[in-house]
């Protein structure tokens, strides 16, 4: 074997690969970013596993350009918040997640469960385990929840419900928080909030999901020493403090209303005192304890004509 013409020929190809890949002019079409390929993962690649191909490169090398465009989009979402959200969660603290398309997803990935086919081995496994180890049950959803609807979600694997949401949060004991650009929605193991409880915080928008992660410790689990936590805590037992005075006061407003509907039924009908006969006037100015004679200028008690009945009803009645 001639090593020399072996090594030479070798040394062309290198130079060959170089000039094609590790150019840096900008205006040379040859010229390719090879660090490109390392955004490739085993789900991209179960979907295209000729992405060496000649004829995928030009896909192939925009991907890493691509992402730094989506990372900037998804900063950018902080201004969207709405300043309620902002002072709740002091969010400016945090970092979010590239986007996920469904809420399952997201939270597989801050649990590090990552496989091109993670959501369906969850949910079978979520299913497997509602039904040997009677969940609907166990986490009393007896009077949240039908039961069929919510086994019905977990066959088809629909997350994008309050159902699978509180079950998601029962079945991983966790606070599961939802931000959207309003709102703060918390799913919590029997309705509570408990601080010692880890936390998962997600953000919603255009029906894409963002994890949060603290910007110096890049934590996406927070236990009850993170800031953010013991403010979320803070805004959901105000909030249960609310509710309870509402509940508490619920009875008293459904008497008042009540009492206000008996009254406005025992009103007559608004009808036109103008086409009743005065004896029919009278009649009901009896009825409503109004006086139908006055005293005249000679003494003497005298009936009260039928215009001043009517204007006398229609400030009782009207």
């Amino acid at each position: 074997m001639d090593f020399s013409s072996l090594l030479k020929q070798l040394d062309n190809f290198s130079e060959e690969n170089r000039k094609t890949f590790c150019n840096t002019n900008k205006n040379d079409k040859k010229a390719k970013d090879i660090s490109g390929i390392l955004y490739f993962n085993e789900e991209e690649y179960q979907n295209n596993p000729n992405f060496l191909e000649k004829n995928d490169t030009e896909s192939l090398y925009t991907i890493k350009t691509d992402l730094n465009e989506k990372k900037n989009e998804i900063k950018e979402e902080y201004k969207n918040f709405s300043y309620y959200v902002k002072i709740h969660t002091d969010i400016n603290n945090y970092n979010l997640s590239f986007s996920y398309q469904n809420i399952t997803e997201c939270l597989l990935n801050v649990l590090k469960y990552q496989n091109y086919n993670a959501k369906n081995i969850f949910f079978k496994k979520l299913l497997r385990e509602f039904d040997v180890y009677k969940l609907f049950k166990k986490y009393n959803y007896k009077r949240q929840f039908k039961k069929s609807e919510l086994r019905n979600s977990l066959i088809n694997k629909e997350d994008n419900n309050d159902m699978i949401r509180q079950f998601l949060s029962d079945y991983l004991n966790i606070n599961l928080i939802i931000l959207t650009n309003t709102k703060i929605n918390t799913y919590c193991k029997d309705n509570q909030y408990e601080i010692f409880r880890p936390t998962i915080i997600i953000y919603e928008h255009e029906n894409k999901f963002s994890y949060i992660s603290d910007k110096i410790e890049d934590k996406n689990i927070f236990t009850s020493e993170d800031n953010i936590n013991l403010k979320l805590a803070k805004y959901f037992l105000s909030n249960e403090v609310i509710k309870s005075f509402e509940e508490k006061n619920k009875q008293t407003i459904m008497e008042t209303l009540k009492k206000k509907e008996e009254e406005e039924k025992s009103r007559p009908k608004l009808v036109d005192f103008k086409k009743l006969k005065v004896t029919e006037l009278r009649s009901l100015c009896l009825q409503y304890h109004i006086p139908i004679q006055e005293m005249g200028k000679n003494g003497k008690m005298k009936n009260i004509v039928k215009k001043e009945l009517i204007e006398k009803l229609e400030m009782v009645l009207k």
